[in-house]
């Protein structure tokens, strides 16, 4: 399940489940993290392992309290599917931003 984002303020995109990224991140810094995602096995271990400091290397500022302690991530297959549809239309509402941020596990 893919969560949705919701603008909370001018500065901040908040997720369902609470994960925040702070500020609006660049298209390309979205997309780039989306790609590497998709096809870097050493970057989505990374992102795994410290997801504030592998967003932050691409200008992507995350809220460390936000980013829940069980994490996984989507598989590449969906990621490039999600990856596609961002390059397809970046100006859509983002919601593929929740990718950005790992999904607690349940």
């Amino acid at each position: 399940m893919q969560a949705a984002a919701t603008r909370k303020t001018q500065n901040e995109v908040e997720l369902e489940g609470g994960n925040m990224i702070k500020g609006t991140p660049s298209n390309d810094a979205i997309a780039k993290v989306l790609e590497r995602l998709s096809t870097d096995q050493d970057f989505r271990e990374q992102m795994l392992g410290d997801p504030v400091g592998a967003m932050k290397a691409h200008g992507i500022d995350v809220d460390p309290q936000g980013v829940p302690a069980a994490r996984k991530l989507p598989s590449m297959a969906q990621v490039a599917d999600i990856h596609k549809q961002f390059v397809a239309d970046p100006q859509t509402d983002k919601s593929c931003i929740a990718v950005l941020l790992v999904v607690g596990a349940k």
